[in-house]
């Protein structure tokens, strides 16, 4: 039987590795890409993907971020001609979220993201008209995204929202 290639355990998993292998190999290789794009003036973290993470190496990553007491996350979809986010990643995103955050999902609003009464907000999410595909952001950063997105405008916003604990 084949042996992992990088500790020799026989449980194959992926690309030649076992399970835990795997996971770490692409820790390392999100690890590499948050330090290259993290914004210390804006607390924002840009993450890139290939498409073969894991919904649980994403978890790790994420919990590793919220533990060195970050609590605005930015995850940015980023084009490419190589890959795209598939969606399924993006599901994934959301549930991690939704566990880390002990499920307190609230319901999706129609007020305006000024009027929310909460320090810290998430938008989860498309939008054509925005510049951000799923994102995480804290309140004041976002309510600037808007402003650039929408100069001079009371633009009402359905999201999906999280509060930060």
């Amino acid at each position: 039987m084949a042996a992992c290639k990088r500790c020799a355990r026989t449980a194959l998993y992926k690309d030649g590795c076992c399970r835990e292998c795997y996971v770490c190999l692409v820790e390392k290789r999100i690890r590499k890409a948050l330090r290259h794009s993290f914004s210390s003036e804006e607390k924002t973290i840009r993450m890139f993907h290939d498409g073969s993470i894991l919904g649980d190496v994403l978890r790790v990553v994420l919990e590793q971020v919220f533990k060195r007491g970050n609590k605005s996350l930015c995850i940015v979809k980023e084009q490419s001609k190589a890959n795209v986010l598939p969606w399924c990643l993006e599901v994934c995103a959301v549930q991690a979220l939704d566990e880390l955050l002990c499920g307190k999902v609230m319901p999706k609003v129609t007020q305006p993201l000024a009027q929310i009464p909460y320090d810290d907000v998430v938008l989860l999410g498309r939008s054509k008209d925005l510049d951000i595909h799923q994102a995480v952001l804290p309140k004041q950063l976002a309510l600037d995204v808007l402003q650039d997105a929408y100069p001079g405008s009371k633009q009402t916003l359905v999201k999906s929202l999280l509060r930060l604990h």
